[in-house]
């Protein structure tokens, strides 16, 4: 069981969540069973970010990509093979805008069966906060082959503090911050502003002057 959580003010505070197990089938899914969230969090602000393992090696990972869970409450193609999808302990039970994350157990479902085999290689999960974009749990696992038996296969806790930011989902802090490394954008805006205030008043005496010296002579 792994259990991490970032921790800020208490009004953005991102929850702590655990993994329970990472389970794989005959029929290449793989469950990853979420415990309980605390505080409990709602659907809509939880995100998945995916790494399935890439083309080059056993440790590589192909492209990350982000899940917004209930703007996409179905489900969600990661390419034309893979698809997730949330698995509730209960049948028929839809995701709404008051459903909350892991109060039964809820399993996240990575389905490889149009392949008809799960990747072999290093598979990295993060459930991530969208109001924080702090991680709430996360995992990493390696796949050897399907197994023609329910599997359960050991992991441990992804190495990204901040996964949304380091797979580009948002901009860092800084980055809409002023032109000059100094301070803030509000503060090179009123430098320039100042510098070009200065300007114009130069500008309007050099033609004061310049007025007066033509009308003298």
């Amino acid at each position: 069981m792994m259990m991490f959580s970032s921790f800020g003010s208490v009004s953005d505070q991102t929850p702590i969540g655990t993994v329970l197990s990472v389970t794989t089938t005959p029929d290449s899914k793989t469950f990853i069973s979420f415990g309980v969230v605390s505080p409990w969090t709602r659907y809509v602000d939880c995100g998945v970010i995916l790494l399935p393992p890439g083309n080059s090696g056993v440790d590589s990972s192909a492209q990350a990509k982000l899940w917004r869970i209930y703007d996409n409450s179905s489900g969600f193609n990661y390419n034309s093979s893979i698809h997730l999808e949330i698995s509730p302990p209960q049948p028929n039970e839809l995701i709404g805008p008051s459903s909350n994350l892991g109060i039964s157990n809820d399993s996240l479902v990575i389905n490889c069966s149009l392949l008809g085999k799960i990747p072999e290689g290093r598979w990295t999960m993060y459930l991530v906060s969208l109001s924080t974009t702090g991680p709430i749990a996360s995992a990493t696992w390696y796949q050897n082959e399907t197994p023609s038996t329910n599997q359960s296969l050991p992991f441990s806790q992804a190495n990204h503090a901040n996964p949304m930011q380091d797979y580009g989902f948002i901009q860092p802090i800084g980055f809409w911050e002023g032109f000059f490394e100094n301070g803030p954008f509000w503060l090179s805006v009123f430098q320039i502003s100042s510098v070009i205030l200065f300007a114009l008043i130069i500008a309007q005496v050099i033609i004061i002057v310049l007025d007066r010296g033509r009308k003298v002579g």
